[in-house]
């Protein structure tokens, strides 16, 4: 299994022998439209929430997808993490959909990774694509723990 570290600030991680700059600002909701939580399946919640940082834990990658939205491409690299985030209406919900992705516009997510770097995020799809067509699994792993660094 290849494992891709991020310190518990997330401002780095380390995947398949390089470093890369990350951050995890959660961007401010004052004149955007609403954030949905989002389910298992991708599609979104119903209820409004104020989204959060990418969860601590050690959760599994899937495979990068290509987009064109600006404010994800090229890639969009969607994980299993999860977790509980508070809805506007005081509901809890169980959201998904946290990610790896650039933005050339924001720093800022609503939660996942942000890379500052379209090479960054395409070399990254690649490194990934080829472990997962190798047939070893990817995971990523944030704790706030010491950061281990290089043991990918």
């Amino acid at each position: 299994m290849k494992i891709i570290e991020v310190n518990s600030d997330r401002n780095f991680m380390w995947a398949f022998g390089k470093e890369l700059k990350t951050s995890c600002i959660i961007r401010s909701r004052i004149n955007l439209p609403p954030a949905y939580p989002e389910h298992e399946d991708g599609t979104p919640g119903t209820i409004s929430y104020q989204p959060i940082q990418f969860p601590l834990g050690m959760w599994l990658v899937k495979k990068p997808e290509p987009t064109t939205n600006p404010l994800m491409a090229p890639f969009f690299i969607p994980t299993m993490a999860h977790q509980i985030v508070i809805c506007s209406d005081g509901s809890r919900f169980d959201d998904w959909g946290y990610g790896i992705h650039y933005d050339a516009q924001y720093e800022e997510t609503w939660g996942c990774m942000h890379l500052y770097s379209e090479d960054d995020v395409q070399w990254l799809a690649g490194q990934i694509n080829e472990a997962m067509d190798g047939g070893e699994p990817v995971s990523i792993r944030i704790d706030d723990k010491s950061f281990i660094g290089g043991n990918t």
